[in-house]
Order: C-alpha cells, then structure tokens, then sequence
C-alpha cells in the first residue's frame, strides 16, 4: 500500500492518473479490482454494465461518444450526464468505472446518496469513519459520483445541512486542488 495506506502504490502516467504497473491484474480480479469495488457503493445492477452493451436510446449517441472518450482519456477532467431517469446515465458511469479499471486505473463509483449516508453514519460513530470515508472520495484517481442531482438539488433549494454541504464542498474542493478525474 502507498503511504496514504488506501490505494496500492501508484506510478502517476504522464497526464499524473495513478496507474498501477500490472493492469492485467485488474481484468483478472485482482488486487486493483478488489480496492476498486471495496471503495465503492455500486449496486449490482450495474456490475455487468459496459460501452458493448449499452443500447442508446434516441439522442444518446452523443453521451454514448464522450462518455468513451473519458474513458480512455487519462487528460479527461469530467463529465456530467444529464437526462431523464432511464436514458442510460448510470450505465455509462458504471461503463466508465469499469473501462478505467480494466486499464489499470483505480476508480471509486458512489451513488451520491449512499456516499452522504456513508459519511453521515460515520461522523456519528468516532469521527474517524467519516474521515476515512471521505478520504476515500477525495484521494481516489478517478471518482465517479452518480445521481449527483439529488445532493445538488438540496444545496439550490437550501434542503442541504450544514454538514452534507461541507463534505460536498471538501471532496469537489480537494479533487480540484489535486486535479482528480470526478
């Protein structure tokens, strides 16, 4: 493990992704899948979810494009997928965890409200899970957040506590800082 004790030691590529050195491993069930699915809050609905099989729906083409394109981008800052439920976001977010782990990139997936409900349990227990938990978002190479709207939504409409709005300030604020793929 690095020195962060979280994620295996990590050679940064040229664009400064955290690769590992054996990829292969990955596509395998290796070490980097198991850090990659144990940081993540992916619902096995989406455990099989690829680019090969996703049918678009009219209109999707373009997302279908740039959704691969940050896929194999390691340069890709982000993308947001906008759309009504059904249109196919959330197969390619899965899409795009798995084609970066299978290219040797660690990625952490979350459906944001689960991530929120991480964080929040932990701050109650020690406080120590709560850093953990967010540490884990914010340190991870690539982060893949999914149905943002929901979180984004109570910030707009002032629903969002003082605590959800500070986690979500702190792991979009320090992936900036550190220029983390979300």
């Amino acid at each position: 493990l690095g020195s962060d004790g979280l994620y295996p030691k990590l050679r940064k590529s040229s664009q400064g992704v955290g690769v590992v050195d054996e990829p292969c491993q990955f596509r395998q069930g290796g070490r980097g899948m198991e850090i990659s699915l144990g940081k993540s809050s992916m619902g096995r609905r989406f455990r099989d979810r690829t680019f090969g099989n996703f049918d678009p729906r009219k209109g999707a083409e373009k997302a279908l494009s740039r959704a691969r394109g940050v896929a194999e981008d390691e340069k890709a800052q982000g993308l947001v997928l906008i759309g009504n439920p059904g249109n196919g976001k959330t197969h390619l977010a899965a899409a795009i965890f798995w084609r970066k782990v299978e290219r040797g990139v660690i990625t952490v997936f979350h459906d944001t409200a689960t991530l929120f409900s991480r964080l929040r349990s932990g701050s109650r227990s020690s406080g120590e899970e709560y850093e953990s938990a967010l540490k884990d978002a914010i340190q991870a190479p690539v982060l893949i957040l999914d149905d943002m709207d929901k979180v984004a939504a109570g910030m707009r409409d002032g629903e969002l506590s003082g605590f959800a709005q500070e986690a979500f300030y702190r792991i979009f604020n320090e992936r900036y800082e550190r220029m983390g793929q979300t």
